[in-house]
């Protein structure tokens, strides 16, 4: 059994790279729906305005993070995976048991899980 290490990944990556971000878009598409296809519109902004479009493309998945708390998660390697939690397009709030304005609670205080 032959073992890929990074450096071949990255290398099979860049080979494929058509190919690996048609089908990354596919799935996106397909399991995220306009979720999916605005996280790659965001993906594809921030790319070519902050790293000049040199960052591989991911695998943007919409689920539930570790713990149900974290908002987004990234996985580096030749493979990489951005991981988000779906609440950060709203809709999902707690309840606010102490009856407090959010927008007093800051950043500290999150109100979405």
């Amino acid at each position: 059994m032959t073992y890929l290490g990074v450096t071949d990944n990255y290398m099979l990556q860049s080979e494929c790279s058509n190919d690996v971000d048609a089908a990354c878009r596919l799935v996106a598409r397909h399991f995220g729906g306009a979720r999916g296809t605005w996280a790659y519109e965001a993906f594809d902004y921030i790319n070519a305005t902050l790293f000049a479009g040199e960052l591989p493309t991911p695998l943007i998945v919409w689920t539930i993070t570790p713990h149900g708390k974290c908002l987004g998660q990234t996985r580096r390697g030749a493979a990489p995976v951005v991981t988000l939690h779906p609440s950060l397009l709203g809709g999902r709030e707690k309840v606010n048991p102490w009856g407090i304005d959010p927008a007093l609670l800051g950043v500290a205080m999150p109100m979405t899980c």
